[in-house]
Formats: C-alpha cells, sequence, structure tokens
C-alpha cells in the first residue's frame, strides 16, 4: 500500500499530514469526519494485507483491548479495516514522546532516584492493566510512551500496546525489536507479561545512568543479556544506593521465571529499596543532631563555681606538678616500708611449715588481715566432704539431692526427621513446529493454556487445525495433567485422543498431537 497524503480520505479519516513509521505499522494525524476531532491513525502492516486468519484475531484482540480503561492507557477510539488493511485510531497529544523534543529536554537523564521510581511505578500501574485481562505491550519503547503536560498528576501514558506483537506474530515487521529493550525470550517471538517488565526495569535503568544496561553489536548485546552482564547502577551513579543493584539484577535475568512475578512486584522492591534509604538518611541525620548537641552543650556542674573552662584546665595542671615529684621517689624504693608482708618472712622457722592451714593463728595479732579470712571459708565443700567419709548413715542423704534432675525425662524425645524428598523435576515441553522449527518450553505454574489464542501459554500459531482455546495443562498433585477444552480436531496422547473432560497424566516421552504440531513431554 502507497504512503497516505495529505487531503487523502481512508475509511472516515481525512489525512492531515505522516507522523512515520515503526516495527508495527505507519501513523498519521487525521480528522475523524464523522465527529471533527484530530486522531491518530495507525495502519498496521501496511506494506501488503494481512491473511484472512490474521485479520480475525485482529478484531478478536482490538475488541478486547478497547474495553479496557485506565487512566494511563492511551484508549482506542476506533478500529476496523479497508481494503484488507486493518487500522485504530487513538487520541493524538501534541507534546509527542519521550523521543520527542519535549520528552528529551523534560526527563533528560540521570533522574533523581525519587522521580525514576515515581515515574516507573505509574508506567507499571498501566503494564498491570493489560496483564490482568492476559494481554502483554511488547514493545515498551521510548515512542511509545507519550508525555502529557507538566501540570498533569501523571505526567507519562503508554501507548500503541499490543501492536508491534501483533505484527510480529501474524506478519513480517519492518524492522527487529530494539536491542536496548527486547527481553531475550523475544528474539524467539514469545512475549509474556515479564518481558514488559524486562522493558521497564532497562528504561529505570536508562533514566538513572544516562545509557541502557546492554549496548553493542546486537549479537553481542543478547550475549550479555542471556549471561546477564551489564554494569551495576550504584557504580555508574553515586546518587543510587547498593539496594537498587539487587533488584536491578533480578527484574532483567535471562529467563523470565526468575524474574519479579508481576510488574507490580518489581516496582514494590523499588519502593522498599528507596524507604530504607530514606530511613538510613532519617537516622544519620538524627545521629548527627545529636552529636553536635552532645558537643555544644556542656553537661550541668550542680553548684559549682562558674569559670572558664580554660582556666580548670591550667589549675588542674598547676595541681599535678605538685603531686608528680612525690610520686617518683616512692616508685624508686624497692621495698615500701608500710607493706606489714615482710616481717612475716622469718616466721617460716617454727616447725609448723608443713602445715598449710596455720596461717589462720597469725590472723589476730595482724590488724589489717581481718579481709584475708574471708576466703579461706569460701570453699566450705573441701571440709564437709572427709566428715561424711567415717560415718556411713550420711551417705544416703548425700544422693538424696543429687536425683533432684530428673527433669530430662519431662522433655520429649525429638521424633526422627523423615527423609528427605528429591528434588522435584523441571518439567518441559519440546515443541516441534512445522512452522518454526523445534524449540523447548519450561512449564511453570498450576495452570497453563495450550491454543492459537494471543493469550496462551503455549502459543501454536498459523495452524488453522489448531482452535484458539485447544487444551489445558493442569498441575494436580505434582504432576501435569492434559485436557481436551472441547477442540474441533481433538488432542491425541500417543496416537489416542483425549475424551471431552477425561484428564491424562503426562509421563517422560509422551508425544502430543495438535493440530501440525507435535509436542513431547520431557523431565529433567
Amino acid at each position: 500500500m502507497h504512503d497516505l497524503v495529505e487531503g487523502q480520505k481512508f475509511a472516515y479519516y481525512r489525512i492531515n499530514r505522516s507522523l512515520g513509521s515503526g516495527a508495527a505499522g505507519k501513523s498519521y494525524l487525521a480528522e475523524d469526519t464523522r465527529i471533527a476531532r484530530m486522531v491518530l491513525l495507525k495502519l498496521l502492516h501496511p506494506w501488503y494485507p494481512l491473511s484472512d486468519q490474521a485479520r480475525r484475531q485482529f478484531f478478536r484482540d482490538a475488541q478486547a483491548l478497547s474495553i479496557i480503561t485506565h487512566p494511563l492507557l492511551t484508549p482506542i477510539l476506533d478500529y476496523g479495516d479497508r481494503d484488507g488493511y486493518v487500522y485504530i485510531a487513538r487520541p493524538y497529544l501534541e507534546a509527542g514522546s519521550l523521543l520527542g523534543p519535549y520528552g528529551r529536554t523534560q526527563y533528560r537523564p540521570p533522574l533523581t532516584v525519587a522521580d525514576a521510581v515515581r515515574l516507573t511505578t505509574q508506567l507499571a500501574q498501566a503494564l498491570d492493566a493489560l496483564h490482568t485481562q492476559g494481554y502483554a505491550h511488547g514493545s515498551l519503547t521510548f515512542s511509545n510512551i507519550l508525555v502529557l503536560p507538566a501540570s498533569a498528576e501523571t505526567p507519562l501514558i503508554v501507548s500503541d500496546a499490543w501492536c508491534a506483537m501483533f505484527v510480529r506474530k501474524y506478519g513480517q515487521p519492518q524492522s527487529t525489536p530494539l536491542p536496548i529493550i527486547a527481553a531475550p525470550e523475544q528474539y524467539r517471538l514469545h512475549t509474556l507479561p515479564e518481558s514488559d517488565q524486562y522493558a521497564l526495569a532497562s528504561l529505570f535503568y536508562f533514566w538513572l545512568s544516562g545509557r541502557p544496561p546492554f549496548f553493542g553489536m546486537p549479537k553481542e548485546v543478547l550475549q550479555f543479556k542471556l549471561n546477564i552482564r551489564f554494569t551495576a547502577l550504584s557504580r555508574l551513579n553515586p546518587a543510587v544506593p547498593r539496594s537498587f543493584d539487587a533488584v536491578m539484577t533480578r527484574a532483567l535475568q535471562a529467563a523470565p521465571e526468575r524474574r519479579y512475578p508481576s510488574t507490580r512486584e518489581f516496582t514494590d522492591a523499588l519502593l522498599h529499596a528507596l524507604t530504607q534509604t530514606e530511613e538510613a538518611e532519617e537516622e544519620d541525620i538524627m545521629m548527627e543532631e545529636t552529636l553536635v548537641h552532645k558537643v555544644i552543650v556542656p553537661p550541668p556542674t550542680g553548684n559549682t563555681p562558674k569559670r572558664p573552662l580554660l582556666e580548670d584546665l591550667l589549675a588542674a595542671m598547676r595541681e599535678k606538678p605538685q603531686q608528680e615529684p612525690r610520686i617518683e621517689p616512692d616508685i624508686a624504693e624497692p621495698i615500701p616500708t608500710p607493706e606489714p608482708t615482710p616481717p612475716q618472712i622469718p616466721e617460716p622457722t617454727v616447725p609448723y611449715q608443713p602445715e598449710p592451714e596455720e596461717p589462720p593463728d597469725v590472723r589476730p595479732p595482724l590488724p589489717p588481715q581481718p579481709d584475708v579470712p574471708e576466703p579461706i571459708p569460701v570453699p566450705p565443700t573441701e571440709p564437709v566432704v572427709p566428715e561424711p567419709m567415717p560415718g556411713p548413715p550420711t551417705r544416703p542423704t548425700i544422693p538424696e539431692p543429687h536425683p533432684v534432675p530428673p527433669a530430662a525425662p519431662n522433655i520429649p524425645e525429638p521424633s526422627p526427621a523423615p527423609p528427605a524428598e528429591p528434588p522435584e523435576k523441571q518439567a518441559s515441553l519440546l515443541v516441534l513446529s512445522p512452522y518454526q522449527g523445534s524449540h523447548e518450553i519450561p512449564l511453570h505454574g498450576d495452570l497453563l493454556t495450550v491454543g492459537r489464542a494471543g493469550s496462551s501459554t503455549i502459543l501454536l500459531e498459523r495452524d488453522n487445525l489448531t482452535s484458539r482455546h485447544h487444551a489445558v495443562l493442569r498441575k494436580e498433585s505434582g504432576y501435569y495433567t492434559l485436557y481436551d477444552q472441547q477442540s474441533a480436531k481433538g488432542v491425541f496422547v500417543n496416537g489416542q485422543r483425549l475424551l471431552p473432560g477425561q484428564g491424562y497424566r503426562l509421563q517422560p516421552g509422551d508425544r502430543i498431537t495438535i493440530g501440525r504440531y507435535t509436542l513431547i513431554y520431557q523431565q529433567r
């Protein structure tokens, strides 16, 4: 299809001018002739008409998305097709996107940590509104984030949700996803809500550092993403606390199941890290204030005369030299005269030397030794022990207090720990596709949908023998059970067709046939 020119009519819209093109299609500023208002008209996949199957899917998804209303999502005003080409219409905003002049000036990095967390949290609310309805944005880039006037409570708004993802699934996009924001699984044409979390984390990283987390040649960028090799935010921006590095490491994991369970939980982790930082700063400020008060305010001195601190120091120094000369000769004397211990040295000549217990006889003549008898009676157990030895009747009285610790039988003996269960094996499906080759999908969660619908967990696209909601996998007692969702062509396991309402517990090596697809159940 040729580009639309100024004044040309397309359906109910009169073209004003072209606004540019992207991976999903071409955008025009147009006038809705029915109600005389300016809108943004977006033609999806205008380079050649889509198939009938893709057009039917477009109407189903566009109808579901037009019902979603959120203040941070641009609404779909109209959708339809004309001469085999599909289009959508949404409100037009003059400020443009983050790539426009106003967006580049107003949100030039690096932003403050508080502003970056606030904007990321607002965008996450819009993405959660899509995820709860079973859809993902698929291409959260700077061009798909529109800027509102500075007076608005929410200065950013998300636009063009699902458009690029639809074109990648059912057509041939003109350009590949940007390596800056695309999650690793999107290189395999598999987009999940966790892919939007990955793109939002990359945008948060850019706002604080002024650069994307991964950059280089396309092949190098993919390897960096798979190996999770990026510079920590705290090293690029000293204002970013280290607590944010752990949050970013989890949000930028290569495997979707290792990221946060939802985009909201990702932003909750950012808010928690920010709160911890603010509390730590408040504690530091309070500590500094208390230290300042302790230095400035002197302690109360009671009724002591008030005189300058310098005079106190001088007075103390004058007193010290008077005492120092008296101490020096005392230290030089080897044996002090007032000590009573030296006259006791000749007493060992008495024949009572073998008996060490006779020092108590010396106690009365020495007045300063009343403290000595106190440590002697402290060990009364030594004289008490020999007394019961000659008398046998005293022995039964000694064991009576010893059996007092019968508290041990009251303590229940710990039951032996049950044997550790072997770790649960990772289940997966090896998908043999006649259209895209083979790829492996790990199974996570208790409920997995299989079909041709865009919201299916296991997407089997481009196959007219596969129903939109063909089958479902339920995790029951730790095992995955396969059920047929009343599909038109049925579900076959090892050549046998499943009856409606009948489940089949999968075993490693089972071959599942759905339409032209073959799925092999594995456990590792």
